[in-house]
């Protein structure tokens, strides 16, 4: 990606796989998410497509087999930016690591008529843009990408496609594209609000709704644990006591105050 003066920007040559329905292990096997590292899976990306033997983790590209008929075997598509494809791409498991892959190999975005919820959800917190069009959309791009190479330039702030002076936009939530453009993961976004987080643990007050009942507690800062007796009567219709509190926390091991709290900060 880059930056101009119109905003933050993908362009590049549109590798097109015209396939309905691509789950998450066709884009990466299972045998390649024993690792837990988030980087270095690109070797691996349609692993049963790319290659015509079988491979396993740390054998690279150089010691496979190649399929050169295989569209992202070929130049200029082996460095492609841009993915096209069709409906539901990226179901099946929720494995991250069929982003992570795709992210690795170079892929900035992949343009589809729909997404995997799980993998739609994953490619914006990983920096893979996750773009749904339109079928008749879909099928011009795949027109044009069979009959010549097809470049695309996407422009993230405007949200539109670019090519031959035509302009395609397409939709997406502001607070999952600033992902894209800032490179914001979940503990960035929380980071965003840490004065609001300090303040509120300050404060050492917690709150909980239970129904229609709202309770706050203080908890005290040096022994960690929470007196019936801090409770307040937060509703007209519910007064919370010892006994709210046991059942809420039943089934949850173990059953104590300081653990309570515990759970009551996650909330």
């Amino acid at each position: 990606m880059k930056s101009n003066s119109e905003g933050l920007i993908i362009d590049g040559v549109v590798a097109h796989i015209d396939r309905d329905n691509i789950d998450t292990d066709q884009i990466i096997p299972t045998e390649y998410l024993k690792s837990i590292k988030k980087f270095g899976f690109e070797d691996y990306l349609f692993d049963g497509w790319r290659y015509k033997d079988d491979g396993k983790l740390g054998v690279t590209k150089e010691e496979r087999i190649i399929d050169k008929s295989f569209i992202l075997n070929k130049e200029p598509y082996n460095e492609s930016k841009i993915l096209l494809s069709r409906d539901n791409f990226g179901c099946g498991s929720s494995r991250e690591h069929a982003v992570w892959a795709l992210r690795d190999f170079g892929i900035k975005a992949v343009i589809a008529s729909s997404f995997g919820d799980i993998f739609y959800n994953n490619s914006f917190k990983n920096g893979l843009l996750p773009i749904i069009l339109g079928k008749n959309e879909i099928e011009f791009l795949f027109s044009e990408s069979k009959q010549n190479v097809l470049e695309l330039s996407i422009d993230l702030e405007k949200k539109e496609i670019i090519y031959n002076q035509k302009c395609i936009t397409f939709a997406v939530e502001k607070h999952l594209i600033d992902r894209i453009i800032f490179g914001l993961d979940d503990i960035d976004i929380t980071f965003k609000d840490k004065d609001k987080i300090i303040d509120f643990e300050k404060s050492g007050f917690w709150k909980l709704e239970i129904g229609d009942a709202e309770i706050e507690f203080k908890v005290n800062e040096l022994s960690n644990s929470l007196s019936v007796g801090d409770l307040a009567k937060r509703s007209d219709n519910k007064t919370i006591n010892e006994t709210d509190i046991e059942n809420l926390t039943t089934g949850i091991p173990p059953i104590n105050i300081g653990f309570i709290k515990i759970k009551l900060q996650i909330f």
